[in-house]
């Protein structure tokens, strides 16, 4: 029983325990505000356990606050004896295991409300089991066991209402039913939804707003430790935006769903109590919205600003093997929602908690692992590598390996110089990489019998995917070599200015073959062509993605 109660996550205002979201309708179009019904995706929750004998209970939140009002949350959420509220339900939670004694608990804090409110005369809630545990496929969760004797009871109204209802429609006779051996026919274990709770993102724009409706007033949210602020006093100063971001809270982090709900919504429920005119949302919804800012919808958004230095050297210090890494931090900011892309612990140096070797505090991740990830959302490279899957960087990427292996990968960051972020590298024109014989456009002719000649405009397609490098400042940095851009195609080549480059063919024979390591010649042009195009998502018309598109059917 204990490892049940332990899967129970505490939604705090917001939500409530044992989340499994039910993904729903539309949210309204003011957030937070009541609707005529309701359905929204942040304000379902299925309760639920594994044990329960009934199917679990789909809980709508919103649909309660709204019919109880916003400052009801008393109703079923105790308080601390500062006035905060403790959102955990009931309120009155037995502490046992006993499954007799929570199941009564929780009846109680339900149906004892309901029964208060219909002997009131008020609208209320179902007080009988099947109007809450409704039986729906989408909420049960079946265990994986055979059908013997012995299981039959617990497993009947899955057994008829599967296995019967098919042997009958249409009816047939029992002897032309195929034989099974029915003593290892099992039901298999059902997958409930995966939780579709729209996150809460706290990015520029919601942390500005904050900033400027509490007046700058970094202690409402982030944490000082009395030993900090001591030391501050005693030099007569008063705490700055950067001393507020540097220490852990001991009490628990942003991060964690428990702590974050009751400070979010306990702040928010004070300053409606207040009387205050902007006090934040109550409702589920309010925060937790499905739409996501983009860092292009926030440019105009103002950063926070937190004394923090914008430009700087990375490095691992008396450690360090490779030379410093700069870092336009002011750009960066640009290109983030939040400072939580990269900050996940406070604003400290990565190197406090990833040391070279590995520490506990970093959870043993190594301070080269925490930078170097491929794959890791807040790592330099994988953020970069995130970068390479959007479509106009796909186009060329997605084929290409993602590796840190080849010669010119270090240097391109660990230059060791500020000055590498003011290099201004100015891209060649196409034309003038090319061999002097190079013709702009010709046929590409071994495709098969069923198509015609495919009309190849080299020339323009080469300056198109160097348009697109060109606008991208990440590919501005990164692309050191001139030839960077015919490296998406020519791969494999060696590549130097003016000099011509072995023909596809070279490598790829016309001729399918079952021991080749490679793609033969059509399969090649089509991974390239094809597959570029559908990367990149451009229309039919400038990028097609159908056979005629590109060459007319003989």
């Amino acid at each position: 029983m204990k490892k049940i109660l332990a899967t129970i996550v505490v939604f705090a205002g917001a939500c409530a325990f044992l989340l499994a979201a039910v993904p729903g309708p539309a949210a309204p179009d003011t957030p937070g505000a009541c609707s005529a019904d309701n359905e929204t995706a942040a304000g379902y929750i299925l309760l639920r356990e594994d044990v329960l004998t009934r199917p679990a209970v789909i809980f709508n939140h919103e649909k309660h606050v709204c019919a109880l009002g916003e400052r009801a949350c008393a109703d079923c959420h105790a308080k601390k004896a500062d006035g905060s509220l403790v959102f955990k339900f009931p309120k009155n939670h037995p502490d046992t295991d006993d499954p007799d004694s929570l199941m009564q608990a929780w009846h109680d804090g339900c149906i004892g409300c309901h029964s208060e409110r219909a002997q009131r005369k008020e609208p209320s809630g179902p007080r009988t089991c099947g109007q809450c545990h409704v039986k729906d496929r989408k909420s049960m969760a079946f265990r994986h066991m055979p059908v013997l004797p012995s299981y039959y009871e617990p497993l009947r109204d899955t057994y008829h209402g599967d296995c019967i209802a098919c042997h009958s429609e249409p009816l047939r006779k029992a002897e032309h039913a195929p034989v099974l051996d029915w003593k290892k026919f099992h039901i298999l274990r059902s997958t409930l939804p995966e939780p579709e709770q729209p996150p809460s993102g706290f990015d520029y724009q919601r942390h500005y707003k904050h900033t400027r409706t509490l007046e700058k007033d970094c202690g409402l949210c982030h944490y000082l430790s009395p030993e900090k602020r001591q030391a501050i006093e005693k030099e007569g100063k008063e705490p700055e935006c950067r001393d507020w971001l540097l220490e852990p809270d001991p009490e628990g982090s942003w991060r964690e769903q428990d702590y974050a709900h009751a400070r979010c919504v306990n702040c928010h429920f004070a300053r409606v109590t207040a009387g205050e005119e902007k006090a934040g949302p109550l409702m589920c919804s309010g925060c937790h919205t499905p739409e996501v800012r983009t860092p292009e919808q926030m440019q105009d958004v103002a950063r926070p600003e937190c004394e923090q230095k914008e430009t700087i050297l990375i490095t691992s210090g008396d450690a360090a093997v490779m030379d410093a890494v700069p870092f336009d931090h002011a750009a960066h900011q640009l290109r983030t929602t939040s400072c939580q892309d990269c900050h996940h612990n406070g604003l400290q140096a990565c190197r406090e908690c990833h040391t070279p070797t590995g520490d506990e505090k970093g959870e043993h991740i190594t301070l080269a692992q925490a930078y170097h990830r491929e794959h890791a959302g807040r790592s330099c490279v994988g953020c970069h590598n995130r970068q390479k899957q959007k479509g106009e960087c796909a186009g060329c990427h997605h084929q290409l390996p993602a590796t840190l292996e080849s010669k010119s990968a270090c240097t391109a960051c660990h230059s060791g110089s500020l000055e590498a972020l003011q290099r201004k590298r100015a891209p060649a024109a196409p034309e003038s990489l090319l061999p002097h014989d190079t013709k702009d456009s010709w046929h590409i002719e071994k495709l098969g019998t069923d198509y015609e000649k495919v009309d190849f405009k080299h020339l323009a397609m080469a300056k198109a995917l160097a348009a697109v490098s060109e606008k991208s400042s990440l590919a501005r940095y990164f692309h050191v070599d001139e030839m960077a851009v015919c490296a998406s195609c020519h791969h494999y080549s060696p590549l130097e200015k003016g000099k011509p480059v072995p023909a596809c063919r070279t490598c790829h024979d016309a001729q399918p073959t079952a021991a080749a390591s490679r793609p033969d010649l059509m399969g090649a042009y089509h991974q390239q062509c094809l597959g570029c195009h559908q990367k990149m998502g451009g229309t039919e018309e400038k990028m097609p993605h159908t056979c005629e598109g590109c060459h007319a059917a003989r």
